[in-house]
């Protein structure tokens, strides 16, 4: 008995203590996990710090960069800027010279200019003969000899034209030279070169004229240039030949851009000379009788302008003759 309850208290006892090294035991554990818990929590905490920082930091960084961009990106404007009003201000600068250059090559190229026009006009007085004002060939005229000789200027900017014998002559040659400026002479040498149209070339006996050298050079000259208006040897013979001058009635443009002023040197032969010098050259005889009818009329020349059409083919030009009796259609001044 006394044992048995000694086993009992000795169990008592040993349960007791082992109850409290139990708990003891998970008090430990227990603290041990709370530790291990406040440690996990105190990394995780420092983990967040430290994520935390370094995010700021990028950020920073960040910052940073964008900051040293921008101040990149301004240096390379104010570098653009500067170099575009560089630029312009060259710009400036070099158009500003050339129209300094311009200015004073235009106002060399002017005083070269008129001290060409000057010399030419100088020269121009020597080598071109005053035209008479046409209205001075009158068709009642008392004239001296069988031949008269009339000078005209057909020009562009006034085209009516008249080219006018005296009562009783007729057209026998057309003599003419198309008057250009000194530039255009030296570098097409033959516009100074006169062309002739004609009925006859010389007169019955040789001694009738004092200036056979002059036609047997006018022959050469024309055998040499082209006529400058073939559309005029159509007044040969008549009495006189109106129309109006420009570059379709002559079918060509020999100074494209430039008017054309034309000096006409008009022989007029009585009319009966005319015929007998014909019949001296043997002319056909119904061609002289032809020349006989024409002598007593004047031709109209006409024709329609297509150069608002933008015909350039001047060939194209249809130029028709209309006859009047002599007198008839012809004032006494033209």
């Amino acid at each position: 008995m006394v044992l048995f309850c000694l086993l009992t208290l000795v169990l008592g006892v040993t349960t007791t203590t082992l109850e409290g090294t139990l708990q003891q035991r998970q008090v430990q554990h227990d603290n041990i996990n709370k530790q291990q818990q406040q440690q996990e929590r105190q990394e995780e905490l420092v983990g967040w710090e430290r994520k935390e920082e370094e995010e700021k930091e990028e950020e920073k960084k960040q910052d940073k960069e964008s900051e040293v961009e921008i101040i990149y990106e301004e240096k390379v404007k104010q570098e653009r800027d500067k170099k575009n009003r560089d630029h312009e201000h060259k710009e400036k600068e070099k158009k500003e010279e050339e129209t300094k250059n311009e200015e004073e090559e235009e106002i060399q190229e002017d005083k070269k200019r008129k001290e060409e026009e000057e010399k030419e006009k100088e020269e121009g007085e020597e080598e071109e003969t005053v035209v008479p004002d046409p209205t001075t060939h009158l068709y009642y005229e008392e004239v001296d000899g069988d031949e008269v000789v009339r000078e005209y200027l057909l020009l562009e900017v006034h085209p009516r034209t008249a080219l006018l014998c005296p009562k009783g002559f007729a057209i026998s040659k057309i003599k003419m030279v198309l008057r250009a400026g000194k530039e255009f002479r030296e570098r097409d040498p033959t516009l100074a070169i006169p062309f002739s149209h004609w009925l006859v070339r010389r007169g019955i006996n040789k001694g009738d004229h004092d200036d056979d050298d002059d036609d047997e050079r006018e022959k050469e000259d024309s055998q040499r240039v082209q006529t400058k208006c073939d559309t005029l040897s159509r007044c040969l013979g008549y009495q006189a030949c109106l129309f109006n001058f420009g570059i379709e009635f002559c079918h060509q443009d020999p100074l494209p851009g430039q008017r054309k002023n034309l000096h006409v040197m008009l022989t007029c032969l009585r009319d009966a000379r005319l015929l007998a010098e014909m019949e001296a050259v043997q002319y056909d005889p119904e061609y002289v009788l032809k020349i006989d009818r024409r002598a007593n009329y004047v031709l109209h020349l006409t024709y329609i302008s297509r150069l608002e059409e933008g015909v350039t083919d001047y060939s194209l030009t249809e130029v028709e003759g209309r006859e009047t009796e002599e007198g008839g259609g012809v004032q006494c001044k033209v």
